[in-house]
């Protein structure tokens, strides 16, 4: 080899080496340079021969140091070998080349790969920069940190490093590529930090033990063992899938991201900040679920601890102090077969679909922007549920809680509770309207005790409600009322019967709207003392009848009902609602009953078309010197006659409206058999088609 110079900032100068066997130079040419304070100056010693194992043949050429300075080493020269070379270095560092057709080199510190195989060994310290493609295996050794600060490694065969007790590798830059997988490891002990990076599909190697953090990013990440991890573990897949599936330990954090998701620990799981499109499946084997950061998921989550155990995803962003999990298409709180799972705990700011058949022993607790189910629930202790602006719908016929249940609020709330439940009614704040439901054939009792088999909505119950409206649905089966309800923190009441059940509320009633509705069975709401402040509305059918009382204005919604009487007692005026949308009439083909028991009373029934009633019975006045305006708008059907009426001595204003339908001859009946005709008293028939007598 002729005599080269190369170095940084001086040159030194080499011995030629003579040419070795074979007929081959060493091609090794060598320079370097100085750090600005030390002067090198190697020379060859001849001495060359010809090794290997007869597959990978190598030539082995030695030199001397004659002058080891400190270790300050900066600006080494290209390095090449044309043919399988084994470079050794007296003060400890090798680089092995493999057959193959291109050349390599190297940099202090660093690796440029060609050919199939590569080895790198530095026994004094780390690696800091790694770079080049190899169509084989790549092998790295190290007693101190391997770092990649550049550079692409693409490696097709299998990738070791080894490095040393507590020592960092770190091969992070985006294009890398290790098709053969990747094996990291300590001489002894176990490794530190790990970051590594791939373009493409990776898996984890069994056995990793490291007692530091791992930051794992590939398209795809897989295991084929059990892993280690001492501190937090990260690991990002993008769009693709994440299996970590196997008896794991993550001491630390794991945060996640990627597609559909799978991750196992041995012990506790503490989910770190987590992104995940797809499903998630956690098992934490024999631990409990907690979190550090927020956890996203796209296509329903499952959350398995064993028997026991406590699951609390209960993350809020630290800087606004709301909810920031995020979980679509359901989540699931499972524990091993013959197991249950003790508390759960859960905030999120998206609506949550709590699984069927949830069983737990402890206590649950659940924040989101509406609350569902698919099935049974079962609490052993206390529930407590918060529905943001969502609506908390809980109204499985199975669910069955065993200790007080708590609303802290929501748009709405419509839960089911067992008669046995009756006693876990809690405190109960939402918006709008807390349904309560119970099993068919029990009856509701409301502000009382209604007996044994009664659902008793107590006063106790009553006064820990701060809700818009208290709709009780009682299924084939009545509700009545034993004492007076006048709940402080409740709006409206709605009392519902389906299939059958009549609706008695013999006790004074004060609340604002109230809306009756039954089965087909009597109404009854007719205590003097009734106070209704707002809009009342009824409903039945067939021969059932409706009887109300308010002691003050009663304004009527729509009330509804076939054959039977209706009677109606009010302390000064009587009138339809005219609210927009909240039009009140009367829908009646049976008799009606009108009870004024105050002078100087108003009855307006329809002054817009948009409340005409539709009326065909006849119309009783009771007490009809205290009508002072009387105000009847009726379509599509004459009404009956109106009795009384024309006795009405304080009577200042009466005003008749009919429909279009309404003929001639039924004018006549109407006004005569009212008394109106040869009556003082005036009579506007300005919007009736057809003549008056």
């Amino acid at each position: 080899v002729s005599q080269s110079r190369y170095g940084n900032r001086k040159q030194h100068h080499y011995s030629k080496l003579p040419k070795c066997r074979h007929g081959r130079d060493p091609a090794d040419k060598r320079g370097r340079g100085g750090d600005g304070q030390h002067h090198y100056d190697r020379r060859y010693q001849q001495g060359c021969h010809r090794g290997g194992d007869g597959f990978h043949p190598h030539y082995d050429c030695r030199w001397v140091d004659q002058h080891l300075p400190s270790h300050r080493h900066h600006g080494w020269g290209a390095l090449a070998c044309a043919w399988g070379t084994k470079r050794s270095h007296p003060w400890g560092q090798r680089d092995h080349v493999g057959r193959g057709p291109d050349h390599s080199g190297c940099q202090r510190g660093g690796v440029s790969l060609g050919g199939q195989h590569h080895h790198r060994h530095d026994k004094r310290g780390s690696i800091s920069t790694l770079g080049g493609t190899g169509n084989g295996n790549l092998s790295i050794t190290a007693t101190g940190a391997v770092n990649q600060t550049g550079g692409t490694v693409l490696i097709k065969g299998s990738t070791t490093v080894t490095t040393g007790s507590g020592q960092n590798i770190t091969l992070g830059q985006a294009a890398n590529r290790f098709d053969g997988g990747i094996s990291l490891q300590a001489s002894s002990g176990n490794l530190a930090n790990i970051t590594i990076r791939d373009s493409t599909a990776l898996e984890l190697q069994s056995g990793l033990n490291i007692s530091g953090n791992l930051v794992l990013t590939a398209n795809g990440i897989t295991q084929a063992g059990v892993v280690t991890i001492g501190g937090d573990s990260t690991f990002n897949s993008g769009t693709g899938s994440i299996d970590l599936s196997q008896a794991n330990n993550f001491t630390g954090s794991v945060s996640l991201s990627g597609g559909n998701t799978k991750i196992t620990d041995a012990s506790g799981l503490i989910f770190g900040t987590s992104t995940i499109t797809g499903s998630l499946q956690a098992i934490a084997t024999a631990g409990t679920i907690t979190q550090t950061g927020s956890l996203s998921v796209g296509n329903g989550a499952n959350f398995t601890a064993a028997n026991g155990q406590i699951i609390t995803l209960t993350h809020l962003n630290p800087t606004t102090g709301l909810a920031d999990n995020s979980f679509l298409g359901g989540i699931s709180f499972l524990a091993p077969t013959g197991s249950q799972l003790s508390n759960i705990s859960l905030v999120a700011a998206t609506a949550v679909e709590i699984q069927s058949n949830l069983n737990i022993t402890g206590n649950l607790s659940v924040t989101a922007n509406g609350i569902t189910q698919s099935g049974v629930i079962t609490v052993g202790g206390t529930s407590t549920l918060d529905g943001g602006v969502g609506a908390i719908v809980l109204t499985n016929t199975g669910n069955n809680f065993g200790g007080t249940v708590t609303v802290n609020g929501g748009a709405s709330a419509d839960m089911f509770f067992a008669l046995a439940d009756e006693g876990d009614v809690g405190a109960v704040t939402v918006a709008g309207t807390f349904t309560l439901r119970t099993a068919n054939g029990t009856a509701f009792n409301l502000a009382g005790l209604g007996g044994t088999g009664n659902f008793d909505v107590t006063n106790t119950i009553l006064d820990g409600l701060t809700v818009g409206t208290l709709a009780l649905v009682a299924n084939g089966a009545a509700i009545s009322s034993s004492s007076a309800y006048s709940p402080t923190g409740v709006a409206n009441l709605s009392l519902t019967t389906l299939t059958s059940g009549a609706i008695t509320l013999g006790a004074a009633v004060t609340t604002g709207d109230l809306q009756l509705t039954s089965a087909g069975e009597n109404i009854s709401a007719n205590n003097a003392a009734n106070d209704f402040t707002g809009t009342v509305s009824a409903s039945t059918s067939g021969a059932s009848t409706i009887d109300l009382t308010d002691s003050n204005d009663l304004t009527l919604g729509v009330i509804s009902l076939g054959t039977g009487a209706l009677s109606l007692s009010f302390g000064k005026d009587l009138l339809n609602n005219l609210g927009l949308g909240l039009e009140g009439r009367i829908i009646s083909t049976g008799p009606i009953g009108l009870t004024l028991t105050q002078p100087d009373s108003d009855i307006d029934l329809g002054s817009s078309a948009a409340n005409a009633n539709d009326l065909t019975g006849a119309i009783t006045l009771t007490n009809p010197n205290n009508l002072r305006d009387f105000t009847l708008r009726n379509l599509n059907a004459a009404p009956g006659a109106i009795a009384a009426l024309a006795t009405a001595a304080n009577l200042r204003d009466g005003t008749i409206l009919a429909g279009e339908v309404l003929l001639p001859s039924a004018i006549d009946s109407l006004l005569s058999t009212s008394g109106l005709i040869g009556n003082s008293k005036e009579c506007d028939l300005s919007a009736v088609t057809g003549s008056a007598p």
